[in-house]
């Protein structure tokens, strides 16, 4: 009986460790909220399909985060989130953090070799 127990115990602490986030989703969404403004594209994007949004496209973004990704998608500004269908615009793997270990700088340089804010005047 005490066998099944520390078994059990094991396996619930493995399911644990295996299915943690190396970016919690509160940090990511406080990200996220510095980026809630307009963008425009400084290159043109593939978006999947043979097809991409041309290097000046005014679009918003969001972000999900997965057990060992980042991922960033764009919609058209003219849209609402909810209507809109999100195009995976950058993806960043665990692998490409030093040591696995997330790190905002990497997020935010990588989004703003991608980006470019628009000012509305």
């Amino acid at each position: 009986m005490f066998n099944y127990l520390i078994c059990g115990l094991v396996s619930i602490f493995l399911i644990m460790g295996c299915s943690a986030r190396f970016v919690q989703k509160n940090h990511l969404a406080k990200i996220e909220q510095s980026y809630s403004g307009l963008y425009s594209l400084k290159k043109n994007t593939d978006i999947g399909n043979n097809k991409d949004w041309p290097q000046g496209k005014i679009i918003k973004i969001y972000m999900r985060a997965k057990s060992d990704a980042i991922m960033v998608y764009a919609f058209d500004s003219k849209l609402a989130r909810e209507q809109a269908i999100g195009k995976n615009i950058l993806i960043l793997l665990q692998n490409d953090f030093e040591d696995g270990i997330f790190d905002k700088a990497l997020l935010i340089k990588k989004l703003d070799d991608l980006l470019q804010p628009v000012i509305i005047k």
